[in-house]
């Protein structure tokens, strides 16, 4: 089962919201297995004007988003403090059900 996590991720000095899958094998940190690392980010808000490369247009009913896939680019130690983070999450979750 995948399961998805919101987060920001700091490139290149800024922080950018991301999208992480992820299954779980186990209890802990190391159990957690990233499965896929998207940026995502919002180009069109409802009631943008839209414009194509073509020179036609249109407005935009709800918001458009783009993602781009950046798993093989992070660093070990920036997947160990999303799998941290998630973790985190978990936890205050299953917390806050007891």
């Amino acid at each position: 089962m995948t399961i998805e996590h919101q987060t920001k991720i700091e490139l290149a000095g800024a922080e950018m919201p991301a999208i992480v899958e992820y299954g779980l094998d186990g209890p802990g940190v190391e159990d957690v297995c990233i499965e896929s690392v998207r940026l995502r980010r919002c180009v069109a808000q409802r009631g943008d004007v839209v414009y194509h490369p073509d020179g036609d247009y249109h407005f935009a009913r709800f918001p458009e988003f783009i993602e781009l896939e950046i798993f093989r680019f992070l660093r070990g130690s920036q997947l160990k403090a999303i799998a941290e983070e998630i973790m985190k999450a978990l936890k205050r979750r299953i917390g806050t059900r007891s």
